[in-house]
């Protein structure tokens, strides 16, 4: 096995196509192993939210010039993943020409750029679509000594890829692994990401568009040589698959010094194959078999003939994986049936246990307390994941915006999430509809509480934080929108960036309407206060403070904390202005760093007419605002922070913000909120106004 000090140099790896299905899958156990990834995507099928907290270059793997500036960027790149590539066997053979382009012609590219730059390890993702599809023969297990005979152009251009890298290895310039996948199935199990593919190929993918349709599927082939009669495929999920590039960068140049004879040096190609499987087939039948175990309806299978291209399919022994490597798949067929659903129903924009057909009942008898069986049933067989994001929601207002508010929560792609509604005391409150939701989603899902009485702002968002147990929460306002890779997104963040405290990723803004705006106080604030961040970003201190200060560039409802940390602090009950921004300068102060991220997932909602911005038109908010900017500048001049003491006692954009609003003071006939804010925007510093 390895000699741990021969890889130890490999710190930092680059990953093409690390937005894709296999390759942002490896990018987060790379991370979770302790191993920085620099994704390489030119999102032609990629997700720019799978980058998300990681360092992403949008790009060509053929783009010299752009390989060059990331080895420029990042010197410590001791190894490539290609993933990068085409994927489609049915648009393979409808456009060779692209195929051939895209995934040999370019890696041709890619391969002179890694040699440019002295970048010499090499791990391939390739396919056991490369060995001969045995249309005719008997199931069996396939070893990595099987004849290659690749029947589609897409399977060719794996083939040829190998080859390539072969004899540039022969050459010396290269070291290469290619690990030939066999069939990957399920998502990261932290639902990080998955297959971004809305209705993947493959068999599985073709099962669960048909449950999900209510429609049969079907078993094309019953007469094969096997033990059911149905074709034989080898199922691994996809975690095991990242896990073992992990492992193969761990172990790779005692994999390929394999192949070197010392008093030569170049007496073998420093060159591996390893197949990548479960090391047992299972049949299409006991698929059905198993994914009918994992979810709670009926999957209507039926049977049909052989179709043209048909293949009775194989499986691989795990061997040389396990003795390579040190290696051997753990995840159980189910668990990648389980995950691919879960995927899927967030893909779709639900993260509902069971589908809407999982019942005989019709619509007129679908009560409640249906819905609430169906749910027990689902849950028997398929628990949803545990929560890890508290999203709190507190609510006074239109009913019809928190409704859509919610909805968006439902919609999220990662179901690592638990939401609860805390009722300012409406006056009616809105219990029947939560009612429907808790029976369809389930009581480890959604929450809803209603105070006896209204308690205020602050003391709501306080009551709030005592409702926390998971280990990261947010507060979304109760007329925003979270986008549907808004858990993942900070979830990816937090565990990407273990010392923050926050994260703040992209945010949009959005009129009454839903519409996606742009107003003057959010443009100046992206563009002159916020830091220009590039992918993900970690910020603290002194700097930090001064950059907030200057103008509070943050949105509140965005943010997701650990939990520890701002139910610890809370929210001050004097303040009925920034108390987002107290509370994150109080834990700047103390030390604390934040990470900030460029990727969208979030829309914010500015009225134009609110009760702040009615407050705002007379000058009331600036009040205490200027008030809360002089205690600040106090707190951090004891702290010995001079620049950012200056910044609060300037506080710029909130000045230039009370003079935007002179024009529509005086349009209201507020001649004593113009005088206010006059005085506030264009005034010395002093405690009071007005």
């Amino acid at each position: 096995m390895s000699d741990p000090a021969a890889s130890e140099e490999i710190r930092k790896v680059l990953i093409t196509g690390g937005a894709g299905f296999i390759g942002s899958t490896v990018a987060s156990a790379c991370l979770d192993a302790g191993l920085t990834p620099v994704i390489l995507d030119n999102l032609s099928t990629g997700r720019r939210e799978f980058t998300a907290g990681r360092i992403f270059y949008e790009g060509d793997i053929a783009d010299a010039a752009l390989l060059d500036r990331i080895f420029a960027d990042h010197p410590d790149l001791a190894v490539t993943v290609h993933c990068a590539a085409l994927t489609i066997v049915p648009e393979s053979v409808a456009n060779p020409i692209r195929y051939y382009r895209e995934n040999v012609t370019k890696t041709l590219e890619l391969i002179e750029g890694l040699v440019r730059n002295d970048c010499r390890r090499l791990v391939f993702s390739s396919s056991a679509s490369v060995y001969a599809a045995g249309a005719g023969g008997e199931a069996g297990e396939v070893d990595e000594d099987a004849p290659i005979a690749p029947s589609n152009p897409y399977a060719r251009t794996k083939a040829i890829t190998e080859w390539v890298l072969e004899d540039v290895a022969r050459t010396g310039e290269l070291r290469a692994v290619a690990l030939r996948y066999f069939n990957p199935i399920g998502a990261d199990p932290e639902f990080r990401t998955g297959n971004p593919n809305p209705e993947p190929s493959h068999v599985l993918g073709k099962m669960i568009t048909a449950y999900q349709g209510a429609e049969p599927f079907h078993i094309t082939g019953v007469d094969w040589p096997t033990r059911d009669g149905s074709a034989i495929r080898d199922y691994i999920h996809v975690w095991d698959l990242a896990e073992a590039h992990v492992a193969a960068l761990r172990n790779f140049d005692a994999i390929v010094a394999r192949h070197i004879v010392p008093e030569t040096s170049r007496s073998e190609v420093p060159y591996e194959v390893i197949n990548l499987g479960t090391g047992d087939g299972t049949t299409v039948r006991e698929l059905a078999e198993a994914f009918q175990d994992v979810v709670p309806g009926e999957l209507d299978v039926r049977t049909a003939p052989r179709r043209p291209g048909d293949v009775i399919g194989a499986y691989t022994g795990t061997a040389k994986a396990r003795a390579l490597l040190g290696w051997a798949p753990k995840h159980t067929v189910a668990e990648g049936i389980r995950d691919a659903l879960i995927w899927a129903r967030t893909l779709a924009g639900t993260s509902a246990p069971s589908r809407s057909a999982d019942t005989d009942t019709d619509a007129d008898t679908d009560t409640a307390a249906a819905r609430q069986d169906r749910s027990r049933r689902s849950d028997a067989k398929a628990k949803p994941p545990e929560p890890v994001v508290d999203v709190l929601m507190p609510y006074y207002g239109d009913v019809g915006l928190m409704q859509e508010a919610v909805r968006s929560v439902l919609a999220q792609r990662d179901p690592h999430w638990r939401l609860t509604v805390v009722d300012d005391g409406t006056e009616t409150g809105v219990p029947e509809w939560f009612d429907e939701l808790i029976a369809e989603h389930g009581t480890d899902k959604i929450h809803y509480r209603r105070n006896a009485t209204n308690l205020g702002v602050t003391e709501n968002f306080q009551k709030c934080l005592t409702l926390v147990t998971c280990p990261l929460v947010t507060m979304i306002g109760c007329d925003d929108r979270m986008l549907p890779n808004y858990i993942g997104t900070v979830r990816a963040l937090m565990k990407a960036f273990p010392q923050v405290s926050l994260a703040q990723p992209g945010v949009e803004v959005i009129d009454d309407e839903g519409a996606v705006v742009e107003p003057w106080v959010d443009k100046v604030k992206r563009r002159v206060y916020a830091p220009r961040v590039q992918g993900a970003a970690v910020l603290g201190g002194e700097e930090l403070a001064v950059s907030l200060l200057r103008g509070n560039w943050m949105y509140f409802p965005a943010i997701c904390w650990r939990s520890d940390v701002i139910t610890e602090v809370g929210f001050d009950p004097n303040l009925r202005v920034v108390q987002d921004l107290a509370l994150t300068l109080e834990w700047v102060r103390a030390g604390a760093q934040i990470v900030v991220s460029d990727t969208v997932c979030f829309q914010y909602r500015r009225h134009a007419d609110s009760v702040s911005s009615e407050r705002a038109y007379t000058g009331t908010r600036f009040t205490e605002e200027r008030d809360f900017f002089l205690d600040e500048a106090a707190k951090m001049d004891r702290l010995g922070w001079r620049r950012a003491a200056r910044a609060a006692r300037l506080h710029l954009s909130s000045r230039l913000h009370a003079a935007t609003l002179l024009p529509g003071a005086l349009r209201r006939g507020s001649g004593a909120g113009a005088r206010r804010l006059a005085g506030y925007a264009f005034g010395p510093t002093r405690r009071r106004i007005g």
